[in-house]
């Protein structure tokens, strides 16, 4: 096992913005953003410690993918979701989101690690294949693999 000295300079040595946020209530709120969440956001560590990710979505919450991260959030699960935020200035990105959830016995908390980055398919149009259609409706709440991963959490979790 790597000591925490090492562990903390691996997690700030990363490209990635790297979140930690802990059930408190209904909120989530952020106890750790290593440097790179920082440069992603435009927001430093003083102004978003303590806050749940929400406000990254600047009122905009009627978004697809939110279902997906809501469902596993509240079952324990993980999921990849690429979703709209918005940075401090205003301007927005498209962030790909991988959540997963931890449980540590210790201190009996349930913690969420947020993997973040700009996606680049999303903010680009051009690098998509134009010939691309999705099999299922516009409506679609979200991707077809990330409630069942959500799903396999839950039957894993409960032996099932």
């Amino acid at each position: 096992m790597i000591n925490a000295q090492l562990m903390q300079m691996v997690i700030n040595a990363s490209n990635d913005g790297i979140v930690i946020a802990e059930r408190e209530g209904k909120d989530l709120p952020l106890i750790y953003v290593n440097p790179a969440f920082e440069r992603l956001t435009g927001y430093s560590r003083d102004e978003i410690l303590y806050q749940d990710c929400r406000f990254l979505q600047s009122g905009d919450r009627d978004q697809p993918a939110l279902i997906a991260i809501r469902e596993a959030l509240a079952s324990g699960g993980t999921c990849r979701e690429t979703l709209r935020n918005f940075r401090k200035d205003g301007t927005h990105f498209w962030n790909e989101l991988s959540l997963s959830t931890t449980y540590n016995p210790a201190d009996k908390q349930t913690y969420f690690v947020g993997v973040q980055k700009t996606s680049r398919s999303r903010s680009k149009p051009n690098n998509v294949c134009p010939s691309w259609k999705p099999k299922w409706p516009s409506s679609r709440p979200s991707w077809p693999h990330s409630k069942r991963r959500a799903d396999l959490t839950l039957i894993r979790k409960n032996g099932h």
